[in-house]
């Protein structure tokens, strides 16, 4: 098992604040904007979603409804739209001070009639590691990866993923991986400069379960369940030693990935890193090489350096700090 010192550092000035929109749509609206003609299925989220049309891109009106089908209430038209047709749905938004006053749309393309086809999902522990400042372990994390349980493309647009920690925690999944981070009591304070940060846990042994759901289907996949083991190290940084120590300089920030536990991904809980040097290299200003510019600010006397462990993860403490408070 080996563990690679991970130092990704962005030299960048923090993101503007994140705020929520002040309007949403009546109905969930996939990310993917193409679907077979018969699974043409927009769940609907509210009692009354206002009016809501279908129509071709050319203006020909698509007979549709709300319908319930399997679970869910859906806006599905009366009969399967053939291929290669360019649809155009139409709703209103509802704003925070009352309905939107234009109507919004959301154009799609259709492909061939398909079934969706299901496979086992599964949870694969990717990444697991620690990250450091100033010789004190800061917070441990790790990345699991999932395998979504659609075995073919027709059923994409209408898979939605959450994640839930210990029966809680529920967070939206986007894309194929998850982070999880546990701050460390010797870490004082964070700045947040993150719009979609990793679930934040108290350090411990957690059971992490993603469910996914399928729009408007009666046959629903089971959950992939892992346990993940996010319990702060007892022991500081250990000193450089042999080969190393001419290789690696002091530092503030680094963090460290344990590689070995991808060939362990379906072991139960994670195994703490091996036990090597894993003192900080001297940082240097690069970008994050997937480009969020957000990252965890540690205090620091002069300048700030936004660390992204594993060049994405981006820690978020202030929520977890707030839960805690409201505890006591």
């Amino acid at each position: 098992m080996g563990v690679i010192l991970c130092s990704t550092f962005c030299y960048t000035a923090p993101a503007s604040a994140c705020a929520g929109p002040e309007c949403t749509a009546p109905v969930r609206l996939p990310a993917l904007t193409s679907m077979p003609g018969n699974l043409v299925y927009f769940q609907v989220f509210p009692e009354d979603p206002g009016v809501l049309t279908l129509r071709t891109a050319g203006g020909e009106p698509i007979a549709a409804s709300i319908q319930t089908l399997g679970a869910d209430r859906v806006f599905a038209p009366e009969a399967a739209i053939p291929a290669s047709t360019d649809v155009v749905l139409e709703y209103r938004e509802s704003c925070f001070d009352g309905p939107a006053s234009a109507t919004s749309s959301f154009a799609f393309a259709t492909t061939e009639a398909a079934a969706v086809e299901l496979r086992p999902a599964q949870l694969t522990l990717e990444e697991k590691g620690v990250l450091y400042a100033n010789r004190q372990v800061t917070a441990v994390f790790v990345r699991l990866r999932h395998l979504n349980p659609v075995a073919n493309a027709a059923g994409l647009p209408l898979l939605d993923t959450q994640a839930w920690v210990d029966g809680e925690h529920a967070q939206q999944i986007q894309s194929a991986e998850l982070e999880l981070v546990a701050p460390c009591p010797s870490l004082s304070g964070l700045d947040i400069d993150s719009c979609n940060p990793p679930i934040l846990l108290d350090p411990g042994v957690h059971s992490v379960e993603v469910r996914s759901h399928l729009v408007g289907q009666t046959t629903q996949p089971e959950p992939a369940r892992l346990e993940v083991d996010l319990r702060c190290p007892a022991s500081p940084v250990p000193p450089v030693t042999g080969h190393d120590a001419g290789a690696i300089d002091a530092g503030n920030t680094t963090s460290t990935v344990d590689t070995g536990a991808r060939e362990d991904a379906g072991a139960a809980s994670a195994q703490e890193p091996a036990d090597h040097d894993l003192s900080p290299p001297a940082p240097a200003p690069v970008s994050s090489h997937r480009g969020s510019g957000c990252g965890l600010y540690p205090p620091e006397p002069s300048g700030r350096a936004p660390l992204l462990a594993g060049g994405s993860l981006a820690l978020a403490a202030l929520a977890l700090a707030r839960r805690r408070r409201r505890a006591e």
